[in-house]
């Protein structure tokens, strides 16, 4: 029986080619257009993709998209944001994964590391490094700067995240999208609202480091985590 959707032939040899090649022989809106075949089976995602190229720079802009954001994509509907955002979460799970055994004792391995985990950042973020007694990778939380800045995330929230993570050693990331990683005086305020946590847990704050793309800032290394109260 002929199949009605025009598409079904070219999705499925954009599928043989995806898998017949190495990932790298395909464009960034051709990844996108495979990706979503899933949620929009009778739809032409070539052009959705490119627009969402066009709207969001490039795929890591795609992938730290706020749901709503992706919303207001044409062609985007809220199954189609919701498996991108899944997707994102699946790829930075990946990449903690991968890193588990990456020690962090050194400020240089520190800083190497971060580097390489925000380095297509958009966003302001704050990242709980969950590390063992040897300083080795265990875990990352991210959560978002301005819901702490705001008080929308409680001490409550983070001391739930804790436990739930096992959690007795940390070093808390803060990265900022721009190029100034001299801490701000917003900054401070979450490394004191983080120390908090901390001590009513019994949970051994190792440092913090104030980030960007291209530089690292260590609150503790540079002598300023006098300030906790």
């Amino acid at each position: 029986m002929r199949s009605d959707n025009i598409h079904s032939g070219h999705r499925q040899r954009m599928k043989q080619r995806f898998l017949n090649y190495p990932p790298e022989f395909m464009y960034d809106h051709e990844l996108l257009e495979i990706a979503l075949f899933s949620t929009r089976p009778l739809v032409n995602t070539n052009d959705t993709a490119h627009t969402l190229l066009d709207s969001f720079g490039s795929v890591s802009g795609v992938l730290n998209a706020d749901v709503s954001e992706l919303e207001s994509v044409k062609g985007i509907g809220r199954n189609s944001a919701e498996f991108i955002k899944v997707l994102s979460e699946g790829v930075r799970r990946y990449q903690v994964r991968a890193h588990s055994s990456a020690s962090l004792k050194e400020f240089s391995d520190l800083k190497a590391y971060l580097m390489g985990y925000f380095g297509s950042s958009d966003n302001d973020v704050c990242s709980v490094l969950t590390v063992d007694s040897s300083t080795e990778l265990v875990n990352t939380v991210n959560l978002p700067y301005a819901d702490i800045v705001s008080g929308r995330i409680s001490h409550r929230n983070i001391a739930e995240i804790f436990i739930m993570h096992n959690t007795y050693r940390i070093i808390l990331a803060i990265f900022h999208s721009g190029n100034n990683c001299t801490p701000f005086s917003a900054d401070y305020s979450i490394i004191n609202f983080f120390a908090e946590v901390c001590a009513s847990l019994d949970i051994d704050f190792v440092n913090s480091v104030i980030c960007t793309r291209n530089d690292a800032f260590s609150v503790k290394g540079r002598g300023a985590f006098g300030f906790l109260r």
